[in-house]
């Protein structure tokens, strides 16, 4: 089977903001499991409360270019989104 890699709000938010006291940590372990080519899974409610708070406390400029990226590697298939529904 292969291994995976959920990314919730806050770890997508660390990986945008260098200057979280824990992104050294986090950065390796996303590395590293993408290294690994381990599935990399978010949902679209992730997304949402990303958006939100990159918009509301990163420049607006940042937040567009590390926004484009995340929004490329799900284009890519490099990241998977899952969608929230009632099921």
């Amino acid at each position: 089977m292969k291994s995976g890699l959920f990314v919730d709000s806050w770890g997508w938010i660390v990986l945008a903001n260098g200057n979280e006291p824990s992104f050294p940590e986090t950065s390796q372990l996303y590395q590293e499991e993408t290294g690994r080519r381990s599935l990399v899974v978010t949902t679209d409610y992730v997304l949402d409360e990303v958006i939100t708070f990159l918009y509301s406390r990163i420049p607006p400029d940042f937040s567009e270019r590390f926004l484009q990226g995340l929004f490329s590697s799900i284009e890519t298939g490099f990241v998977a989104l899952e969608k929230i529904n009632a099921e």
